[in-house]
């Protein structure tokens, strides 16, 4: 069970280690049933059970995912089966297979599509209407070191002032000219600050999706990213082009994606504290491609999306 590698797709705080946190537990700082803020919410990092040490509230992986995205059980059940198991190892006949996936006429196939549409949350103002309407919200892209000029070229992207996915920016994922998911984006202080389209609502899973892979050329160079801002902030800084596969890993689906772009040249660049899956994709994406892979390690306390231009990652670890 990948309970971790869950936690963190939510980007939740917690602690693997410290005061009242034991073998095989981690501490989440807020309770989703009491909302107690000190580190009192149990996760066991094998099952996936939880337990508040304040309130008493306990359950399952399904339920825990259940509380922390607000979604149904059989949607909490889908999310599950995605975190259920390690990431299978490319190499010996599997690796052939994922090969032969590459080069046949039609790739990927093995893949379903949850749906054939996808309808995007409402209200949905466009960004460009939003940021003249709500201060906040331009606000929060300029501090982190976008302009209102870069919000002006995102692509399709809006803002939901109210309803489910209130003082939220959506960020629709477009694969093969299709939306086939999206990302709502918080812009004020939550528990969960990314919500991305119900599965049961979505015509890829999110562990599937990789945001603007759609403007990769066959042969370019291109950056690849953990998140949609992250990503964004590469392409302000560089005129390489970067996309952002939404994790620290990797499926499948994803590198057989990357890998039909045959790309001259790309750089890894996750968060800082995801060097260890950095490497392994490296590795797994060499096996699938001629050109070259460079894995750039950032600092722990740093990620791409803090970066305040290209020549700075020259202080990191470039392998």
């Amino acid at each position: 069970m990948r309970v971790l590698d869950y936690l963190r797709s939510l980007n939740l705080d917690f602690k693997t280690s410290g005061k009242n946190i034991g073998s095989n537990w981690v501490g989440v700082k807020t309770c989703p049933h009491c909302s107690d803020s000190r580190y009192h919410f149990g996760v066991n990092i094998e099952s996936g059970n939880f337990n508040c040490w304040v309130c008493g509230g306990t359950g399952s992986f399904a339920k825990l995912v259940q509380l922390l995205e607000n979604i149904s059980q059989f949607e909490a059940i889908q999310q599950v089966l995605e975190f259920s198991s390690s990431f299978t190892e490319l190499e010996g006949e599997n690796l052939a297979t994922i090969v032969g996936e590459i080069l046949s006429p039609n790739p990927l196939a093995s893949v379903t599509a949850f749906r054939t549409n996808l309808a995007l949350p409402k209200p949905l103002i466009p960004l460009s209407e939003a940021i003249l309407r709500y201060p906040q919200l331009k606000y929060y892209f300029n501090s982190r070191g976008f302009l209102d000029s870069d919000m002006m070229e995102w692509e399709s992207v809006g803002f939901c002032p109210d309803g489910k996915y209130a003082m939220r920016v959506i960020f629709p994922v477009k694969m093969d000219n299709q939306v086939v998911n999206f990302v709502a984006r918080a812009i004020v202080p939550t528990t969960i600050r990314y919500l991305t389209c119900p599965n049961n609502q979505a015509i890829l899973p999110i562990t599937h999706c990789i945001y603007n892979i759609d403007n990769i050329n066959l042969g370019d160079t291109f950056v690849i990213c953990e998140g949609i801002l992250d990503a964004l902030k590469v392409q302000k800084l560089t005129p390489i082009k970067a996309i952002s596969m939404f994790s620290k890993r990797i499926s499948n689906y994803q590198l057989l994606k990357i890998a039909k772009k045959q790309p001259k040249e790309v750089f890894l660049m996750l968060d800082g504290d995801a060097w260890v899956n950095g490497m392994e994709f490296k590795v797994k994406l060499e096996s699938l491609i001629s050109g070259r892979v460079t894995a750039i390690l950032l600092n722990p306390d740093t990620d791409p999306g803090n970066l305040v231009s290209w020549e700075s990652t020259k202080e990191a670890t470039w392998i």
